[in-house]
């Protein structure tokens, strides 16, 4: 009989196939002892602990704007001011990046942030969604995460190279309302796409609302 290793199991259901059932029962409640034991060091740790944690990854490490793709790194050049080459790339070639390449190569865009962000949250059993954003007068689009914890609902900024004065700080809410009525009170219109991205795919829920 095979008792098989955590790293072999996704989390939540355990894919497993076909054991025999008594192999079943031991690996369940290994994979259950797993998940407690997870949650319980994430109860242990506090908002800012957690936002140090994804800060310590993105900020620490020096990620850069842009995106990467079959072995090739694209950035946008700031000396440009607006770099149209990029933005026409941006459109066409880019794909949603496997949160590893993001990790590994340290670049992305907003939605790669995103996914690795969420990567991380996951990793700890913490719930989180995904948001795009579009200024309703300007046309601007973006997308933002939250977390949910300690009955908060908690917005933290880390795009590669934001400019945003609050970047790489916890913005705190109440609740999922509080947080869409200040989004939407900034003249933004919002929704939640956490469903809508696939790694690998062009982001169309994005690119629709582009010029």
């Amino acid at each position: 009989m095979r008792i098989f290793a955590i790293s072999e199991y996704p989390f939540g259901e355990a894919d497993i196939g076909t054991p025999n059932r008594e192999c079943f029962f031991i690996d369940k409640d290994i994979i259950l002892w797993y998940t407690f034991i997870k949650k319980k060091v994430t109860l242990a740790m506090t908002i800012n602990e957690i936002c140090n944690t994804l800060r310590t990854e993105f900020v620490g490490n020096g990620y850069e704007y842009g995106f990467y793709l079959e072995g090739k790194r694209y950035m946008p050049d700031s000396s440009l001011g607006f770099d149209e080459d990029y933005f026409r790339l941006s459109k066409t070639i880019y794909r949603v990046q496997n949160p590893i390449d993001t990790q590994r190569e340290k670049i992305g865009t907003c939605i790669d942030a995103c996914m690795l962000i969420k990567q991380m949250l996951n990793e700890l059993l913490i719930n989180c969604n995904i948001w795009l954003i579009r200024h309703r007068e300007k046309g601007s689009v973006h997308t933002i995460i939250t977390f949910e914890m300690d009955n908060s609902i908690v917005h933290l900024e880390l795009t590669p190279r934001s400019k945003k004065p609050w970047y790489g700080k916890e913005i705190l809410y109440s609740s999922v309302n509080d947080f869409l009525t200040d989004v939407e009170k900034h003249g933004y219109d919002i929704s939640d796409v956490t469903n809508d991205i696939t790694i690998g795919n062009a982001p169309v829920f994005l690119l629709k609302h582009l010029k």
